[in-house]
């Protein structure tokens, strides 16, 4: 996006643009970037998973912040006449409502309990009552993975994992990928061209 809506930068020669749960508007969840950094220097074995999708994050993590002065001047920005824009976005969260909903009620004990003002508690309580695992792909809310006036947009039953993994083995054989094919050939039917 930054590249096709910068006229400098702009090559001038692609048409299309698809994005898979990208966050437009930020995610709440650049709180954990940085412990997720920590967690792939400590146990790199065990964060390696998590890490296909917050490799290079933490740097990003200020511009990705809802509100940011970055986003703030990238969505303010003209797109590039016919370049259509393509939108898919996740709607199942990465942690089930009912494992959320334990997690939320154990911290809320013990922040009645224990130091009340503890920031990192009170931060962690914020995460999971977050719309990105409330009411999105488990990274990014479903409001913030839309872009306005997109060409078309798609919601997916998938978490952000499987959406920007391609779901289906191959991934030709999954719905993402087959409605990238008949968005990308102008089809609203089931069959690609």
């Amino acid at each position: 996006r930054i590249a096709l809506e910068t006229p400098d930068l702009n090559p001038g020669c692609v048409t299309d643009l698809v994005t898979l749960g990208t966050p437009h508007g930020g995610t709440d969840l650049v709180e954990l970037y940085p412990w997720l950094e920590l967690a792939s220097r400590v146990a790199p074995d065990v964060a390696r998973p998590i890490n296909k999708v917050a490799d290079g994050v933490g740097e990003a993590a200020e511009d990705l912040r809802p509100g940011s002065a970055f986003l703030k001047k990238l969505n303010a920005r003209n797109r590039p006449g016919g370049v259509r824009y393509f939108v898919a976005f996740g709607q199942r969260s990465l942690l089930p409502e009912d494992d959320r909903k334990v997690l939320q009620d154990e911290l809320t004990r013990l922040l009645e309990q224990n130091e009340p003002t503890a920031e990192p508690r009170r931060r962690l309580f914020r995460l999971l009552a977050s719309d990105e695992l409330h009411n999105g792909d488990g990274v990014v809310s479903t409001a913030r993975a839309r872009l306005s006036n997109a060409t078309r947009e798609q919601a997916f039953d998938l978490d952000h994992f499987d959406l920007i993994h391609l779901d289906g083995s191959p991934p030709e054989t999954g719905q993402v990928f087959h409605w990238i094919v008949l968005s990308l050939n102008g089809r609203d039917d089931k069959e690609p061209r």
